[in-house]
């Protein structure tokens, strides 16, 4: 099953529960915030993903449609990344 961690949104349940961008163990795996891992389907990985899923910052098989958005407008909403661009130097005729 694939387990996606959803913690790189903040939502409030995310973060009155501490979970905003935590990386999350399922089985052996550690799940970076935004990032989605292959996990066997077993009652261990179940077990440890049950709680994650219940409380928001984790989804199995797909995100939800409400977090696929929010993350679309959070990247929206980054300023545009800056290329320093260097100080020209003008010389004087002397």
């Amino acid at each position: 099953m694939r387990c996606f961690n959803l913690t790189d949104i903040e939502t409030p349940e995310l973060k009155s529960r501490g979970l905003v961008n935590m990386t999350l163990a399922v089985r052996m795996h550690l799940i970076e915030p935004g990032s989605s891992v292959e996990v066997s389907d077993d009652e261990l990985s179940r077990r440890d993903a049950q709680h994650y899923v219940a409380v928001g910052a984790l989804a199995v098989d797909s995100p939800p449609p409400s977090y696929i958005l929010a993350r679309e407008r959070a990247q929206q909403a980054l300023p545009p990344t800056e290329i320093p661009i260097p100080a020209l130097r003008i010389r004087r005729k002397s």
